[in-house]
């Protein structure tokens, strides 16, 4: 019994002793507390807590956008255009109001040529009356028809009249038809009679204006105003529908031009009064070609 008497108090005083030191430790604790000096913390979050601290974990920023990546200024000098804009107010000076062009042309028609020679109303042979080349004033008025949706070509129809100057059949070469010498030819002098004309040719079509300023007209003309005349006799040349087509380039916005592949008709009567049974006649063409320059206002 005493032993184990012992043995209590022994553990009694052990287990005291245990709870005076916890005791100090918890007053410790709340002095530290009371004092501010480290925030309350709980026992058990004591045990918990590491021995050694860690850093905390750098989270990742996000990532920002390359500086190339920025949307790129708009070009100041392209137009763009919404799906449902006119393309009739796009180009709206060029269209509206640069439509007269006043230039020069150089008219190259060697001949009239595919007349009839007739004697007592029987045809002996054809012929050919020179004319040369002969300089021109032009004006033309041009104006926009259609332009395709969003396409680089448009249509243009123009209008436009040559004053020519006038000029004079020097010879006229015949090629004889019938008899022994068919096939050959033979050239006269116009000499004393000198035929001259002055014709003015008025044409009317369509331009196709294609990119990088180049553009194609076709269209047809008709000689208008026609003089004829020669000495001693009879020289009438009357109307008939040509036509002409060609490709010009607008060399800058003032100024274009062009090459024109032209021909033009007429109704030809040639008549000496001393030969009265000599007729030349027939539907006769001026064939060649035409270069023009002309001004844009």
């Amino acid at each position: 019994m005493r032993s184990v008497s012992a043995q209590l108090r022994s553990s009694t005083v052990a287990h005291s002793g245990a709870l005076n030191g916890a005791m100090w430790v918890a007053l410790a604790i709340a002095s530290l507390v009371a004092l501010g000096s480290v925030p309350a913390t709980s026992a058990t979050e004591l045990t918990q807590m590491p021995a050694k601290s860690l850093p905390p974990k750098k989270k990742n920023a996000a990532r920002k956008p390359a500086a190339d990546a920025a949307p790129a200024a708009p070009e100041t000098a392209r137009v763009v255009l919404a799906p449902d804009t006119p393309r009739e107010l796009v180009d709206l000076h060029r269209r509206v109001t640069r439509k007269l062009r006043v230039g020069f042309t150089l008219a190259a028609a060697p001949s009239l040529q595919g007349a009839n020679v007739d004697i007592d109303n029987t045809t002996v042979a054809t012929t050919e009356l020179s004319s040369g080349t002969t300089p021109a004033i032009e004006i033309r008025w041009s104006s926009f028809v259609y332009e395709g949706d969003y396409a680089p070509y448009r249509f243009n129809w123009f209008t436009s009249l040559n004053i020519e100057r006038e000029r004079e059949v020097g010879a006229a070469t015949f090629r004889i038809l019938n008899g022994p010498n068919a096939g050959q030819t033979t050239t006269a002098l116009t000499g004393e009679a000198k035929p001259t004309y002055q014709s003015n040719v008025l044409a009317a079509g369509l331009e196709w204006r294609a990119p990088k300023s180049f553009y194609f007209p076709v269209g047809i003309n008709l000689p208008v105003l026609t003089r004829s005349n020669v000495r001693g006799g009879t020289f009438d040349l009357g109307p008939r529908v040509g036509f002409q087509v060609g490709a010009g380039l607008e060399v800058n916005p003032n100024f274009e031009m062009e090459l024109m592949f032209r021909r033009v008709n007429y109704a030809l009567l040639l008549k000496d009064p001393s030969q009265a049974n000599l007729k030349i006649g027939g539907s006769v063409d001026a064939t060649g070609l035409a270069l023009s320059g002309r001004y844009i206002f």
